[in-house]
């Protein structure tokens, strides 16, 4: 019987609950279902990979489905750190000249940028009635981006409904019933609401350099992040 290879083992925290999970680094198992995702090229393919191969790392009982899109894309950022090396090559297009650069990234400067400012989950909508919302997963960003329908997310990321001493959970209603129920939401409460997702945290790393054309010299700001930097 051929030996079987022990492999290393890493803790990685969820950013968004700050649990602390164990992990083992990519095989070439996992290594074959970014190649393929990569040739793909499709943004839902990239998704799916990244939930795979986060669940196939993962040691202990993760359900990727419920990750937070950045908590899923900080895994599997650390999971690339320790398992394919710790920095990557870019070429970077200035935004004046479009001249080329070569650029090298450290993969621990790909970080979770805003958890020190998130707005709370707990919305209040009047005296007697709030709401509890959640961060939207990988899955529900893609099918909001397909659809491009505002009220959807919150659809989506609606956990539970406060009413006086009552508490409604939003699994146990019908898609209608939570329509209607987002429908009615007063503006200034929707308004709320959509700060809650526009300061979610998120996974990235800014790069800003000054062109070194002399005839161009443009301040160029560029964010690498997303799940197709990455592939490949």
């Amino acid at each position: 019987m051929l030996p079987k290879i022990e492999t290393p083992t890493f803790d990685f925290s969820i950013p968004s609950t700050g649990e602390v999970k164990k992990f083992r680094p990519f095989l070439v198992k996992e290594e074959k279902v970014l190649m393929l995702a990569s040739e793909g090229g499709e943004y839902k393919d990239m998704i799916s990979a990244c939930e795979q191969i986060v669940s196939n790392c993962s040691l202990e009982d993760i359900d990727v489905s419920e990750l937070s899109v950045f908590d899923l894309q900080h895994l599997f950022m650390r999971l690339k750190e320790k398992s394919t090396g710790d920095t990557q090559e870019f070429t970077l297009v200035c935004g004046g000249c479009k001249e080329q650069i070569n650029y090298t990234l450290q993969l621990a400067d790909v970080k979770v940028h805003g958890l020190d400012e998130r707005p709370d989950k707990i919305i209040k909508i009047n005296d007697d009635v709030a709401i509890e919302l959640q961060y939207p997963n990988a899955r529900v960003i893609l099918n909001l981006e397909q659809d491009g329908d505002d009220t959807a997310i919150v659809n989506h990321c609606l956990v539970k409904v406060f009413s006086g001493e009552e508490i409604l959970y939003i699994k146990d209603e019908t898609p209608e019933n939570i329509n209607e129920f987002v429908d009615n939401l007063p503006l200034d409460v929707f308004e709320k609401i959509q700060e809650f997702f526009s300061k979610m945290p998120r996974v990235e790393h800014v790069v800003e350099y000054k062109c070194h054309k002399e005839e161009c010299g443009f301040d160029n700001r560029i964010s690498i992040n997303g799940y197709e930097h990455f592939f490949g």
